[in-house]
């Protein structure tokens, strides 16, 4: 049985191609949902099984699920986090 990815079927409801470094973008994501990522850490994790991967793709398609409300993303730090919960939570964090 193939796996399902997040919101696979929310981008391809709206002609959004799944391509292999995207698919793995959204596998990371939902991997590390509850950790905030940031993003060096999503693309150096994404760069694993993609080791050609560009940060601009990277940072695009992450910017692509922001737009269409599939995450959101928060500084913090000096760095740019992101999380797959949209609804209004609290972090305690030092």
């Amino acid at each position: 049985m193939e796996e399902k990815y997040l919101g696979e079927e929310d981008l391809k409801e709206r002609g959004v191609r799944l391509t292999p470094q995207r698919l793995e973008l959204m596998r990371i994501l939902k991997k590390l949902r509850n950790n905030h990522p940031s993003f060096n850490e999503i693309y150096k994790a994404v760069k694993i099984k993609h080791p050609t991967v560009s940060r601009s793709t990277v940072y695009d398609n992450l910017k692509l699920l922001v737009d269409l409300d599939m995450i959101t993303s928060f500084h913090y730090k000096g760095e740019t986090h992101y999380e797959l919960n949209p609804d209004l939570h609290i972090n305690l964090a030092d």
